[in-house]
């Protein structure tokens, strides 16, 4: 008997069959990569996809991302289309390394939605509704993101007055192009700035001249973030209102402009190599006059200046660097007579003034690179098979040797030794048995658990948690998980995973969920990066005659613990416990084998340890903070969190900015030499090669003689202060050299010290009035001299290298705090 169904009955049969629900309205409309991605191994790709939604009610979905040939790696964004409207939506694909030597990648994105109690591969007449795109790899060493004034339209060659070049956009492009750069930049003239710090992931360099992009303290408080994870920002000041930036200067940095300029003719005044050129190489001419704006500035290098006001300023932000120009961007290039490639990515119609080469190429250098970005395996140190307590070995290992005594005794009071051949081994049996259970009895039920190494570093004004984090999870057996997130940030899963599809869900701005219904058993790892909002944590610092006393801030999750003060590059302090918080003097120095005190360490003092000197090793394009604290707390629970009942290990180490207050009129004060930077000679052309002034370390192993300029400079805040001691320490190792440390005084030499072929270290208290003299406006330029060997004559050969090496030259200053110079200068 053959059964009749209604025509209405048979088309929902037929939709249910086919997962459509009344959300097929939603469509996908096409997609693309956004200006501001690059297809990089290890990097994210960021996709915009269009969707409309042709029904009359809201449509609700996932919007899905994968790379062909890589299906358990997936990206989502949860989205929610108004009826009969469209909108676009951004994705964040993170990209694995193994893209490397790819030469390109196909992005399939699909659209699932709910039908019922499943969810669904949204489908057009059968068909799964897909989008293809293929992207290359990218193997472009940087790229910038362009925020610029709006370009004047060209009028033709006839018209009078001519209209100045689109000097901003030429400006960025010339020394991009200088720089070995492409044209290639992601372009924010008509869209404002990104607020998510995935966004600014892909970019090394910002350069703003459009003022209107900077009115918002959302956008101030990003591009700050951006320049704390590393990246560099160029601010045009000739064409934005400096007040706009104090909410991106860091401790003791200010720029104000005063008063406006137009110039026809200058001559710039250059440090660096630079400024071995000839006044005639640094004097510009212009027909029409150029704009200069006059500004004072406290915290930056000023590198170029005209007339002593500066024209271009350097402020380290974070891992970062903020430049602010502030001359015409038309004054710092000229026409290029020659191209420097056929490739027309390569080219550009002008290039930078030989005296302004040298900021072009480092303001488009890599973003520098953060201490620890690299594995390390602190994390799954706390998970593993737990190890029988050192006190239960000592005390079986203790029983033993007193069972054996015991039996010793016995057989020598019984007359008979020949036992004790067959007791001891029996002992031995029984005690090692005993250990066997132990170990047995601690391995029975490993927990299940996460365990967290969390770098955590608070921007400058304290209001912020910078943090990225290195987990490892062990589980029992597979199961599905979701690691949830409500605050801006991303996260990434061991590529090893294969079991399942890893999948990254973002829900909004700041909600986004890493799940995976098949997460493997045992022990795994992955990595995550966010911003957490935090008040008040910060360091507060004053000087006293005992040294530097640091009052720490209570906002944290426990007490800072193994706490280490960098202030200047390269001279770290171990800080001891003070009645009022924390000392930092000159007894205990960091570095090497040394930063946690104490002489006996636990096992968790020793991991902590290795990190340490893994942070603060030096890298290639890598300087830790300066004018930090640096100490361990317990984990910050403010982060992701795992939807499943896991025990949490771990710790973080957590990075503070430290405020230094101005002691009071008449103190005395003792400034130790972790506060105190050492530095090349500013007004030295040669820029001596043995000494590195961004990360405050020697060039190891010279091998020929050095005449280094250098200049010891104490903290703002002390200044003017009476000096009334000196600590000089020199720790050199020169064979067959002779060594000289003189310091300059009224423009001449005075010898400090000579030494022959020095092997030991060298300390002196110098209370020589004249020298003392020369430190009281902050500045006191010594000259290290290392002479070529001496063992051998200049005419007869060697096959021999012997090599030098400072390991550090070091000044403390005591001295009285003064109210004001005119006592000096009455002198």
């Amino acid at each position: 008997m053959l059964l009749r169904f209604p025509p209405i009955l048979l088309l929902v049969l037929l939709l249910q069959a086919t997962g459509f629900s009344q959300q097929s309205t939603l469509r996908l409309v096409t997609a693309a990569r956004t200006p501001n991605s690059r297809v990089q191994p290890g990097g994210v790709l960021t996709l915009s996809a269009k969707l409309a939604n042709l029904g009359d009610t809201a449509a609700q979905g996932n919007v899905i991302a994968v790379i062909s040939g890589m299906p358990s790696l997936q990206s989502a964004r949860s989205v929610e289309v108004p009826p009969k409207t469209q909108r676009a939506y951004d994705l964040y694909l993170p990209l694995p390394e193994q893209i490397q030597g790819m030469e390109s990648i196909e992005v399939v994105l699909t659209i699932e939605v709910q039908s019922g109690d499943r969810t669904v591969t949204l489908d057009v007449d059968g068909v799964p509704s897909s989008y293809s795109m293929t992207f290359s790899v990218d193997n472009s060493t940087t790229l910038a993101g362009l925020a610029l004034e709006r370009e004047v339209l060209a009028l033709p060659d006839w018209n009078w007055p001519p209209v100045a070049p689109y000097s901003s956009y030429e400006l960025s492009m010339a020394t991009r192009i200088d720089a070995g750069n492409t044209r290639q930049a992601a372009n924010y003239d008509f869209r404002p700035l990104p607020l998510n710090q995935a966004d600014y992931s892909v970019l090394d360099l910002l350069i703003v001249s459009e003022e209107k992009v900077l009115h918002d303290a959302a956008t101030i408080e990003a591009i700050k973030q951006f320049l704390t994870n590393g990246g560099h920002a160029w601010i045009m000041l000739d064409k934005i209102d400096s007040s706009l930036l104090r909410g991106l200067y860091g401790t003791g940095q200010s720029c104000e402009t005063l008063d406006e300029l137009q110039l026809n003719e200058f001559t710039v005044s250059v440090t660096g190599t630079s400024a071995r050129l000839s006044a005639e190489d640094r004097t510009c001419v212009f027909d029409d006059p150029v704009i200069m704006k006059r500004v004072v500035q406290s915290g930056g290098r000023v590198s170029h200046s005209i007339d002593g006001w500066p024209a271009a300023i350097w402020m380290d932000i974070g891992y970062g660097k903020l430049l602010l120009t502030t001359l015409d961007s038309f004054a710092w290039i000229k026409p290029r007579t020659e191209q420097l490639s056929f490739d027309q990515r390569f080219q550009s119609a002008f290039t930078a003034r030989v005296w302004a080469s040298e900021l072009g190429a480092e303001i488009n250098e890599k973003r520098a690179a953060r201490p620890l970005e690299e594995e390390v395996d602190y994390a799954m140190q706390l998970i593993g098979n737990p190890v029988v307590p050192r006190s239960w070995v000592a005390a079986a290992l203790s029983g033993f040797c007193l069972l054996l005594l015991a039996a010793g005794a016995w057989r020598i009071f019984a007359g008979d030794l020949s036992w004790l051949g067959v007791v001891a081994p029996a002992l031995a049996v029984v005690v090692g048995l005993m250990l066997v259970f132990a170990a047995s009895w601690v391995r029975r039920d490993i927990p299940e658990s996460v365990s967290r190494l969390q770098v955590i570093e608070i921007t400058e004004d304290g209001r912020t948690a910078l943090t990225r984090e290195q987990a490892a999870v062990y589980l029992a057996s597979s199961r599905s998980m979701e690691l949830q997130s409500h605050v801006d940030g991303l996260a990434e899963a061991d590529e090893k995973i294969s079991s399942g599809i890893r999948r990254q869900t973002l829900v909004d701005f700041q909600d986004w969920e890493l799940t995976n219904q098949d997460w493997p058993p045992g022990a795994w790892q992955y990595k995550s990066h966010y911003a957490t909002p935090t008040e008040g944590l910060t360091v507060r610092a004053h000087f006293t005659a005992e040294g530097l006393k640091l009052r720490l801030p209570t906002g944290l999750p426990s007490q800072l613990e193994d706490v280490v003060l960098r202030y200047v590059a390269g001279d770290a302090l171990l800080c001891a416990p003070d009645a009022d918080g924390l000392l930092a003097d000159d007894s205990l120095a960091a570095g090497g084998e040394r930063w946690i005190t104490g002489s006996l360490i636990s096992d968790e003092q020793q991991r902590r340890l290795q990190i340490f000197q893994q942070y603060f090793q030096s890298i290639d394009r890598s300087k830790p903070l300066t004018k930090r604290v640096f100490g361990w707390t317990a984990a910050w629970d403010q982060g992701p969190e795992w939807n499943v009942d896991l025990q949490h290990n771990g710790s973080a180490l957590v990075s503070l900015p430290v405020k230094l207050s101005r002691p009071d009129v008449g103190q005395s004060v003792f400034i130790p030499h972790g506060m105190i930077q050492l530095r090349r000679d500013q007004d030295d052309s040669s820029q001596t090669f043995a000494f590195n002034d961004s990360t405050g370390e020697w060039e190891r192993e010279l091998t020929v003689g050095a005449n280094a300029k250098l200049e010891f400079v104490l903290p703002a805040e002390v200044i003017p202060m009476e000096p009334e001691e000196l600590l000089l320490a020199l720790d050199i190792t020169a064979p067959h050299r002779i060594v000289r440390l003189l310091a300059v005084v009224d423009d001449e030499p005075v010898e400090l010290v000579r030494l022959v072929n020095p092997s030991l270290p060298w300390s002196a208290t110098i209370n020589e009035p004249a020298i003392l003299r020369a430190l009281r406006d902050g500045v006191l330029p010594v000259l290290l001299e290392v002479s070529e060997r001496t063992d051998v004559s200049g005419s007869s050969p060697t096959t021999s290298v012997v090599a030098w090496q400072v390991n550090h030259l070091r000044l403390s200053v005591r001295g009285t705090m003064q109210e004001s110079w005119g006592a000096w200068q009455s002198e």
